[in-house]
């Protein structure tokens, strides 16, 4: 928040704090708690999910990786949308979206509308951790020791969630039913958009256009090689549709690259690789780190229960020490 003081001689314009800039950063923390809980509170849950629909190891990957694909792939663009459109109207839209999902997913009658719903929570969770994260740094302009703290809270949030997430899953498989990892949503959606109006700032606009063309190409540039990858044990990896749809991804992912080159307000502006040190390496790090572990996440959660016969709320169990030390 600005204040301007008016002299004789001069105006002066000073940054004052946001006065409910804790209570909002304890809702802005309660969004990337749940974005990161959605993440992992599935995975428990998967096995008897793939019980429930009767469908195989392939049809229940995209039921995990909808969220994620949906979610990286769109986060770009949410972070366009907040910058154009208000950071605060874009967190209540993705939470609508992730809320609304949320019941989807919960009393969905089959895998494929489990599957659209699991996309739609990732659309929603993109669109909620930019502009989080922009309203977190407005509200601690003014201080970077508050900011520091403020942000040190708001990471810790990520941890937390899966932990929670873990924990969670395990108990609400065990002594609720699967759909209930979804439905936990509800309330918490619910809390988030009655407090939001009160609490949440409105955040900046900036003028400007959305790199609409940009960020279908990088979203299709990401989702043609997963999905290449998730059929090639039936297809043949050497199949002409796995051949076929990797090389589609690597056309798309040129054809971003020149989108980016060419467009004045690009979703990535890719000067950033050479002004910014480190940053092509940090996000290698990042990619191979998330191919990891999220695929050991996946399998993990199969083997404790489909091959050690593990009970739901045990295999949460045995996964938190695992969780907590990470």
């Amino acid at each position: 928040m600005t204040k301007t003081v008016a002299s004789s001689s001069s105006t002066l314009t000073t940054t004052i704090p946001y006065p409910n800039q804790w209570k909002a950063l304890s809702i802005l923390s309660l969004a990337q708690f749940l974005i990161i809980l959605d993440t992992l509170i599935i995975g428990v849950a998967l096995p008897t999910i793939q019980e429930h629909f009767f469908i195989t190891q392939t049809e229940l990957q995209w039921i995990f990786n909808a969220y994620l694909i949906s979610f990286g792939t769109m986060l770009l663009l949410g972070g366009r949308l907040s910058d154009i459109f208000g950071q605060k109207r874009i967190y209540v839209i993705g939470f609508l979206v992730l809320t609304i999902s949320s019941i989807l997913a919960g009393i969905a009658t089959s895998n494929d509308i489990l599957i659209a719903a699991r996309a739609l929570q990732g659309l929603g969770a993109a669109l909620i951790a930019p502009s989080a994260l922009s309203i977190v740094m407005s509200l601690f302009a003014n201080s970077k020791s508050e900011m520091n703290k403020g942000m040190g809270i708001w990471g810790a949030a990520a941890p937390a969630g899966g932990t929670a997430g873990v924990f969670l899953g395990g108990i609400i498989t065990a002594w609720l039913d699967w759909p209930w990892v979804f439905l936990i949503n509800v309330p918490i959606g619910i809390a988030v958009l009655l407090l939001t109006p009160k609490l949440i700032p409105q955040g900046t606009r900036k003028k400007g256009n959305i790199d609409y063309l940009g960020a279908v190409s990088i979203t299709l540039s990401l989702v043609t090689p997963v999905y290449s990858i998730v059929t090639a044990n039936d297809n043949g990896w050497l199949s002409a549709q796995t051949i076929s749809l990797l090389s589609i991804s690597a056309i798309l992912f040129t054809a971003f690259i020149a989108i980016e080159r060419r467009t004045k307000e690009p979703l990535i502006p890719l000067y950033i690789f050479k002004t910014t040190r480190n940053l092509l390496s940090g996000n290698l790090a990042m990619a191979l780190l998330g191919a990891a572990w999220v695929s050991m996440w996946f399998f993990l959660n199969l083997y404790l229960q489909q091959i050690l016969n593990y009970g739901a709320f045990e295999s949460g169990v045995a996964l938190l020490p695992m969780t907590v030390l990470t």
